[in-house]
């Protein structure tokens, strides 16, 4: 796990028992060294982050963009819980935008209309990534939650495609290694089975462990999108202990168990 904070809470919590497990790892990141000597450059101290009105995210966009550039590999944030071995995918990314499935008149399935920065993959100094870096300062607004996230992602995707994506294009079939500058899009149902719209269906517990392992047996991972004050238009729904529930669950609950069972017998509740 990457943090830009030097300080741990280790008072019995998720945090502190994370990290007595010795397979997970903390690091502290400098923002101005990772920084250093790339166009992101002062962008941790300037004038146009101080007047963001999402402060931390805009951080954390920029971050992980550096960090994976650099060094390669998945990123994923910390309230994605992963359920298959990532290993056979690289240089690939998906969206969060499907809440009807529709096809195209090619009869491709049509994946959103813009893909997330929440859980991705390239490899070291890929282009895409190498976009993203160079256009985020002049990009940059402070006012907006996704421009230098989501909406930056999108624009260099069209650059490593050299056409325009219009929601037509956005198919599997289309966005490919070949077509793609070595990028591949992904069915959303691989990192968001449920759209941010649709995801407070999460939350509810209408489903047994069976109905649920059948909703995901298409994914790799599952995000829960925990950072949002509003699920699916409902305020945030506390997950208990199983004993609070019958044979029905929220997703949660039952993945937990099998994939983070250490940050999920750290707190009574989440």
């Amino acid at each position: 796990m990457v943090r830009v904070g030097k300080l741990l809470n280790l008072c019995h919590n998720t945090t502190s028992t994370a990290f007595n497990n010795s397979r997970i790892s903390f690091y502290s990141v400098d923002l101005t060294v990772i920084s250093a000597n790339t166009k992101l450059n002062g962008f941790f101290t300037s004038s146009a982050l101080d007047k963001s009105l999402s402060r931390y995210t805009h951080i954390a966009d920029a971050l992980r963009l550096l960090i994976i550039h650099k060094y390669g590999g998945f990123y994923a944030d910390t309230d994605v819980v992963i359920i298959k071995d990532l290993s056979g995918l690289k240089n690939v990314l998906a969206s969060d935008q499907v809440d009807t499935e529709l096809n195209n008149k090619a009869g491709q399935l049509i994946q959103g209309y813009k893909v997330s920065n929440a859980m991705f993959h390239f490899e070291a100094n890929h282009p895409l990534l190498e976009c993203a870096i160079e256009r985020f300062i002049d990009g940059y607004t402070p006012s907006s939650w996704a421009g230098s996230g989501p909406d930056l992602l999108q624009l260099c995707l069209q650059i490593m495609c050299k056409k325009r994506l219009d929601i037509e294009d956005m198919t599997v079939e289309n966005i490919n290694p070949q077509s793609c500058n070595g990028v591949q899009l992904l069915d959303y149902r691989s990192f968001y089975p449920f759209s941010w719209l649709r995801s407070g269906q999460l939350f509810d517990p209408k489903q047994t462990n069976k109905q649920w392992n059948q909703v995901f047996e298409n994914s790799y991972a599952v995000h829960f999108y925990n950072g949002s004050k509003m699920l699916g238009g409902k305020s945030q729904i506390k997950i208990l202990s199983a004993n609070h529930y019958g044979a029905k669950k929220p997703a949660y609950l039952v993945l937990a168990h099998q994939f983070c069972p250490i940050a999920y017998y750290s707190v009574q509740e989440f």
